[in-house]
């Protein structure tokens, strides 16, 4: 296999923290589990507990009036600040959220700026000239 990594070489040396959970909900929501293991590290680098200066928290970064709304829709009891940083609640709910926004935008550049800078500024952002002319080149210089 000259050039090329097998699987499991590539799983050594790039170990996905929290897999089990992460393709469990992708799969259950038909999300790509690369894509949410990609969205986890680049919003927390796989830290539970992370928080952002905005507020947002756990491993997909959920804001708490968002994570408040996902679980009284999912039916998640005793919602508090706190279960944003459980795993298994954070990427349940993340879950949910970005297949609602892939759902609602059609596209994934958009639902990835939505679930990043939110949906209201998506879609002022979306309303751009520059956005149509290239969409890719508009997404690299969010701020």
């Amino acid at each position: 296999m000259q050039g090329r990594w097998s699987a499991s070489v590539l799983r050594a040396i790039y170990p996905l923290a929290y897999r089990e959970i992460i393709f469990a909900e992708s799969q259950s929501r038909r999300l790509d589990p690369s894509l949410v293991a990609a969205i986890v590290r680049q919003e927390s680098l796989f830290a539970a507990d992370a928080t952002s200066r905005a507020g947002a928290r756990g491993l997909l970064q959920l804001m708490p009036q968002t994570g408040r709304w996902w679980a009284g829709r999912l039916g998640v009891e005793d919602y508090s600040l706190e279960i944003l940083y459980h795993p298994e609640i954070n990427v349940h709910l993340g879950t949910a959220y970005f297949a609602d926004l892939q759902r609602r935008y059609g596209e994934l550049q958009l639902a990835l700026i939505a679930y990043n800078a939110g949906p209201t500024r998506a879609r002022r952002w979306q309303r751009r000239p520059e956005y149509e002319v290239d969409s890719e080149l508009f997404a690299e210089r969010i701020p």
